[in-house]
């Protein structure tokens, strides 16, 4: 069904946010997510992983003693949402190590 990780929120629920995140470091996320989701095969699967998954990277702001709130530089939450992926039932695909899976109904199956 899918589901979202949050890397910057610790187990209180504060946010700390990861700190120098830069554009730099948000395209190369992007880019190692991509590149992992391209070692699928079939191809056509490859199309439907990168349409479900989703990186954001969301500013940090933090309230300071003086009851102003700052966004603090190079830091972000990242949200990583992976939406349900609907592979027909059945279908065979595999990952860059070159294992196999097989796609039953919402489950995935390592064939042997």
């Amino acid at each position: 069904d899918g589901g979202t990780i949050y890397i910057g929120i610790d187990d209180d629920c504060k946010v700390r946010g990861q700190e120098f995140v830069d554009q730099s470091v948000q395209d190369s996320i992007r880019n190692y997510i991509d590149n992992r989701l391209r070692q699928w095969t079939p191809r056509n699967a490859y199309i439907e992983l990168k349409n479900s998954v989703a990186v954001d990277f969301v500013k940090v702001v933090r309230r300071a003693y003086d009851g102003y709130c700052y966004m603090l530089p190079e830091t972000a939450v990242i949200r990583a949402h992976v939406h349900r992926i609907a592979l027909n039932s059945g279908e065979k695909f595999a990952n860059h190590e070159q294992a196999t899976y097989t796609k039953n109904l919402a489950s995935v199956v390592l064939v042997k």
